[in-house]
């Protein structure tokens, strides 16, 4: 049985249990909502969207009862409280997602501990939770919507290839740095290259380079020699 199919709703004996059917519509019409303009916008819903949700049920499902209270306020909160104690777990040491059976993956004792900590967390062991990827979308750090959204396996992959990156670009910039010194270092040893192509060295600071002057060619004795 998936995680929030048996779920309750609802405050004391106004709880009730949602069925998955229920569940779906609820998301999918938080989807709808997510990608139009007139019910969100700068990463909040607008005022009103908890009554429409509540006409959308009661359309999809007559005479189920469902009210913005207790039961769907009570609803959406719980969905958000799983997905931002899952957003945590991930960010933690030692946890993973199966993306096919929409599982956590870890080992018992560091699941146990992390409930220490995270109430909300509880309930979550080998239990499926269908409804993260479309969670991400709703309230995920503002993430692009729709088709371009990103699920949390691609997220994970995406910083993933961008550690790979930065790892690349910085060893692509020790190789270009030991190649401009190789480059420098055979321009000064070439003879007979003129002093305008050649690389300047850098002198540190308060220190001046002494530079070379030509040989002086007695011309007297070369004289002396042709008289």
């Amino acid at each position: 049985m998936d995680i929030g199919q048996s779920s309750q709703g609802g405050r004391g004996k106004n709880k009730r249990s949602w069925t998955k059917a229920e569940e779906e519509v609820l998301i999918n019409s938080l989807l709808e909502m997510t990608t139009d303009p007139s019910w969100k916008a700068d990463g909040s819903f607008k005022s009103g969207f908890k009554n429409k949700l509540e006409e959308k049920l009661n359309d999809k499902f007559p005479g189920c009862g469902l009210k913005v209270v207790p039961h769907i306020e009570s609803k959406i909160k719980w969905f958000r409280d799983k997905y931002n104690v899952l957003s945590e777990m991930f960010r933690t040491s030692g946890f993973s997602w199966d993306e096919e059976k929409k599982l956590i993956l870890c080992e018992r004792q560091s699941y146990d501990d992390f409930c220490k900590q995270h109430k909300n967390a509880q309930g979550l062991w080998n239990v499926p939770f269908p409804f993260f990827d479309q969670l991400a979308t709703i309230y995920g750090c503002d993430r692009a919507t729709g088709a371009n959204s990103e699920t949390f396996v691609q997220v994970v992959g995406n910083q993933q290839n961008e550690t790979i990156n930065l790892d690349k670009d910085q060893t692509d910039e020790d190789d270009d740095i030991e190649d401009t010194e190789s480059v420098n270092q055979s321009n000064q040893s070439t003879p007979g290259e003129p002093s305008s192509k050649r690389s300047k060295e850098k002198t540190p600071k308060g220190k001046l380079r002494k530079r070379k002057l030509p040989e002086v060619v007695d011309l007297t004795s070369s004289f002396n020699n042709v008289i």
